[in-house]
């Protein structure tokens, strides 16, 4: 085998992906265990893409010689004593056994792994889960209310003062929730030195010399014209000057024309010079007011800084309490990487020794994820010579995550370091020679696009360290046929305007393409959600189903958004909108409501009765009979699809249930699901795009300024890309940010780095496509000079093309050799695999859906007697079961218990319930297992031929079984007490008993017997289930029922 390179740099397409499981098996073949590899991937697609590939290409290799000569050439190992269709196979029969082993995972579930390790040195509780969205925005708005509570009013108001920009507002909670979105990350890489980095002069005038000095310009004589007349413009500015310096307005006078002529020492004004007294009359104001901004910008940071400190703890105790975490919580929390690195007991603790790193899409990694990962990267790297490696794989044209703290400097050092061997690879395997011949055009010469050389000096040194590490691609597959087509907007409009008509031109194109070639894949690419979704609703409009990567919220159909209508009624009786939507659809008749105004009573009477419906049968439950009120003869296959998935939806929310049912409408709203069609049509924004490919791409979004992004509150600068920031602050508008150096240069390298990542995003955007790209740019609106270009995307593309700014033909420019069969010729082999790229799938799961579901005690028939039916409420008693259960759950075998009350009563303290309660289930429990008959059965002696090692107990074993009942097919599904296995020598299963715990309290005479028929369907489901599970006869499975009421148990 030959020397393999550390640092591949591999532009779009040019196989990545291909690499790395290469690099993969070539460390299998070598006889490295999977286990003492790590290959780390940005999404669970990625990895699930590698582990398919190493699969396949073994398996395909085995009986095809194309893909073992394929598998060699990936390795780079062509010596076939080594890889052969015998050690393909044997490689294989080694590796599926052990697949949990394999590390092929996201950076994200990598982190989760080492942090429930370490949880206790990091401060985790043990039984964490991840939150939701939803959920964690309800637990950031508590935790700012808590800290709202909790602090002193005099503290909050002086930092919401100053946060605010000395201009107090309303919606403190909504405003503070979205800073401190932004802030907390800054915290997490800053020490409060950076905070302080903007700090003001001294050059303050006093109170006296202010008022002197503004009597003095009050006095100052105005420029007078030829005429003798003052001028104007001076006369005016004067004003206006007195007027902004006399109400603190220094943000106003700063911007004065005259104010910035002498600031820039530019003598100029009105077509004469500046009056010397004018000049030294306005510099100690101009030095007052630029210290007196940065004054309120220092004081500003300063409350940022406390403000987010103590929401960040806030926020934290929450989320240890609630033991709620999210992806991005790991990171932060093993960021001292030492723990990892260098701890003795890390290997043992984690199962793994990691002495191989495979590492995908570096450039997108953040700088907390590097300080995690840093001292691993670098023990590997030092123990080369003792046969461990590094193989790291990215792009930096591909770095578009910036927004999520990206660093792309960091493969960059990478690429440089002397001590590693790097690659670089420009031919695509992807994208047809035409694609790529557009790329080059773009952004082969982006120094020299008409638009980055009427921009300004920044951007064009951006441009030319782009230049200088782009090269020219070129296509693998030279026969692949395509074209690109640059179109623009019918007619000039405002942003708005053209943003609505680029939509609807690319839904139209989108759909004349599919129709002409159905087999074509077709991706609309989009910089922002509610842009990709306002698309996928003018495909509907046009009749053609379109979904989004992950699929769309079920909001995609019209049955779904009248059952969310009738749970927002349910917490807002009042929305009138609602109870008309709800009346119009088919829950009007059921719910008693129409499209006329219902009076305010009814509504509340509807409202209780949808929260009292969904409180007892829950979301699932409740979800099912709705769907059960659909005429599903009338309905229409989207909605019957998209509603069996809300009821799918409902059940899994169940475990995060809450009371509000406005909790659930909101998770339905942002919780994507796939399209239940195979949709022609997919529309994403480009970031989710990131890894796929299309026959036919459309861009759509070309309107934006360049350099893109919204104007940053926070600016930030670090010189080091795996280090600490060393600035912080709040930003000033643009002609403000000169006053003060350090804040000039954070403007300016945010604006640059901005730059890039637009310039990255477009690259990854025309690179998703294989056959065919079209980009719709907005059309020039003429001015008095004519026509010319703009500042934005579309007028970048324009200029890269060599267009004519005049022109208003609808194509731009297209591929010069126009292949105009190129769709037959091409979209024909768009369903075949590349031998470079072997699929292997998993068939897709047939798990039930919309099934009747069933727990087995539901199998019983109960007859309730008057005085029953006014009961109190039996929670009392569910909770004295669920006690008594749990403390028979710690008794593994009777012979060998052994527990004092103290260890009984914390076992089940954390259940709930008063102090009495668990006193009462432990006397239960006691009792019971005093009873000799109830302790024989849960003794070994009960197994009187059989060792202790022949037997496996299952405490609360789950289990979900399709079973008929009264004719319906259902879906059963429960937990097991306690589960007895018996095993042969082979460890397979030929006996089991089933124990069921009752708490029934059993008083009148006859009632053992009755109990026991009672409970007799529900038994023999359990029976059912277990014999199904293990493949067992009906006469080797067995249950015993056993009330811990009685003395006696029955048989």
């Amino acid at each position: 085998m030959t020397a393999t390179p550390e640092v591949i740099l591999a532009s779009a397409g040019t196989g990545k992906t291909f690499r790395l499981a290469g690099r993969f098996l070539k460390l299998l073949f070598q006889g490295v265990s999977p286990d003492a590899i790590l290959a780390t991937t940005f999404t669970r697609k990625a990895s699930g893409e590698i582990l398919d590939r190493v699969l396949s290409w073994l398996s395909l290799a085995i009986h095809d010689k194309e893909q073992l000569a394929d598998l060699r050439k990936a390795t780079d190992c062509f010596d076939e004593t080594i890889i052969n269709e015998k050690t393909c196979q044997s490689l294989l029969t080694q590796l599926i056994p052990c697949l949990d082993s394999f590390n092929v995972r996201t950076l994200d579930s990598f982190f989760v792994e080492a942090a429930k390790v370490y949880a206790l040195e990091l401060g985790m509780p043990t039984g964490l889960s991840i939150c939701e969205e939803e959920e964690d925005e309800r637990l950031r708005a508590d935790a700012l209310t808590k800290l709202f509570s909790q602090t002193k009013p005099k503290r909050m108001g002086s930092m919401l003062f100053h946060l605010s920009g000395m201009a107090p507002s309303r919606s403190v909670h909504d405003k503070s929730l979205e800073l401190f979105k932004n802030a907390l990350d800054i915290l997490r890489n800053s020490e409060k030195d950076a905070w302080e980095a903007i700090q003001p002069g001294k050059d303050l005038l006093d109170v006296a010399n202010f008022s002197t000095l503004l009597e003095k310009l009050e006095e100052v004589a105005v420029p007078v014209t030829l005429n003798g007349g003052p001028r104007k413009n001076y006369r005016s500015n004067k004003e206006k000057i007195i007027s902004f310096l006399t109400e603190h307005a220094w943000k106003k006078f700063l911007n004065n024309r005259i104010v910035i002529r002498i600031r820039d020492q530019d003598n100029k004004f009105d077509g004469i010079d500046i009056p010397n007294e004018w000049k030294e009359l306005m510099s100690p104001f101009i030095s007052h007011a630029q210290n007196s901004l940065l004054g309120n910008l220092h004081a500003r940071n300063s409350a940022l800084c406390e403000f987010a400190t103590l929401f960040r703890d806030s926020y934290q105790e929450l989320k240890q309490r609630r033991a709620s975490y999210r992806f991005e919580d790991f990171p932060n929390a093993l960021a001292d990487a030492q723990k990892l690195a260098e701890n003795k007991h890390a290997s043992f603790r984690l199962g793994r020794t990691i002495q191989h790193l495979l590492l995908d899409e570096f450039q997108d990694t953040s700088v907390t994820q590097w300080q995690v990962l840093k001292p691993i990267v670098e023990r590997v790297i030092s123990q080369r010579e003792e046969g461990a490696s590094i193989f790291c794989v990215g792009d930096l044209k591909q770095s578009i995550y910036g927004w999520r703290d990206g660093e792309p400097r960091l493969l960059g050092e990478l690429g440089e370091r002397k001590d590693l061997q790097k690659e670089t690879m420009d031919v695509s395997w992807r994208s047809s020679q035409a694609i790529l011949d557009a790329v080059n055009i773009v952004f082969g010469d982006l120094a020299n696009n008409e638009v980055i050389l009427n921009s300004n000096d920044h951007f064009l040194e951006e441009a030319k360290d782009w230049d200088e590490t782009f090269s020219a691609h070129s296509s693998a597959k030279t026969s692949m046929l395509g074209k690109v087509v640059l179109r623009q907007n019918p007619e000039p409009s405002n942003a708005d305007g053209s943003r609505a008509m680029s939509f609807r031109l690319a839904s139209k194109r989108a759909q004349e393409i599919h129709e002409k070639n159905p087999a074509a894949t077709i991706g609309i690419l989009v910089r922002k959600r509610s842009s990709g979704n306002r698309i996928i609703k003018l495909l509907q409009d046009q009749g053609t189903h379109a979904s989004g990567e992950g699929g769309n919220p079920l909001t995609d159909s019209q049955t779904v958004l009248a059952v969310l209508a009738l749970l927002h009624l349910a917490d807002h009786p009042e929305d009138s909108a609602a109870a008309f939507h709800v009346g119009s659809s088919f829950l009007g008749e059921e719910y008693e409501l129409s499209t006329e105004q219902g009076s305010s009573d009814k509504l509340v009477c509807v409202a209780e009765r949808i929260r009292k419906e969904v409180q007892e049968q829950g979301y699932g439950k409740w979800a099912e009979t709705i769907f059960g009120l659909l005429d599903q003869s009338s309905m229409d296959k989207w909605n019957f699809k998209r509603m069996q998935q809300f009821v799918d939806l409902a059940h899994q929310y169940e475990s995060k249930a809450s009371l509000r049912c406005s909790h659930f409408v909101e998770f339905v709203r942002k919780k994507k699901v796939e399209n239940p069609n195979s949709a022609p049509i997919k529309v994403m924004t480009i970031h989710q795009s990131k890894g796929l490919e299309f026959d036919v791409v459309i861009l759509p979004e070309l309107g934006e300024d360049v350099p893109g992004g919204r104007p940053d509150t926070l600016l930030t600068s670090r010189s080091n890309p795996g280090g600490n920031l060393e600035a912080v602050s709040f930003s000033l508008p643009k002609d403000l940010v000169p006053i003060h150096p350090t804040l000039e240069r954070m403007y300016w390298e945010r604006k640059k780095f901005l730059f890039r990542e637009q310039m990255c995003v477009l690259y990854v955007a025309m690179t998703r496509a294989k056959h065919h790209l079209e980009m719709i740019v907005p059309a020039l609106k003429e001015t008095k000079s004519g026509f010319s270009f703009g500042q934005n995307l579309g007028s970048l593309l324009r200029a890269g093309f060599k267009t004519d700014p005049k022109s208003t033909i609808p194509i731009l420019w297209q591929t010069p050799k126009q292949e105009k069969e190129w769709e037959k010729k091409a979209i024909g082999s768009v369903s075949q695999t590349s031998p470079q790229d072997p699929s292997l799938q998993l068939n897709k799961s047939e798990r039930p859906r919309i099934l009747p579901r069933r727990a087995p005690s539901s199998t019983t028939e109960t007859k309730h007697t008057v005085s029953q039916l006014f009961t109190p409420d039996s929670s009392g008693a569910k909770l004295h079961g669920t006690l008594v259960h749990a403390l028979f759950e710690s008794v593994q075998w009777a012979d060998h218990f052994e527990c004092n009350d103290s260890d009984l009563l914390d076992s089940i303290r954390k259940l709930g319930g008063s102090e009495p309660e668990h006193n009462r289930a432990i006397e239960v429990f006691r009792n019971a297992m005093a009873c000799p008959e109830l302790r024989h059965h849960l003794s070994l002696e009960s197994w009187p031929d059989v060792a202790e090692e022949e037997l496996e107990i299952l405490a609360e074993s789950p289990f979900r079984r399709i079973a008929e009942q009264k004719g319906e097919r259902v879906l059963m599904n429960g937990f097991i007490d306690r589960l007895v296995l018996q095993k042969n020598s082979s460890g397979e299963v030929i006996q089991a008993i089933i124990y069921d715990f009752k708490t029934d309290c059993l008083k009148e005479a006859g009632s053992l017997k009755k109990q026991e028929e009672h409970h007799e369907p529900q038994m023999a489901a359990y029976r059912d289930a277990v014999g199904a599970r293990y493949g067992l006869k009906e006469s080797c499975v067995s249950s015993q029922l056993i009330f811990t009421d009685l003395a006696k148990q029955p048989s």
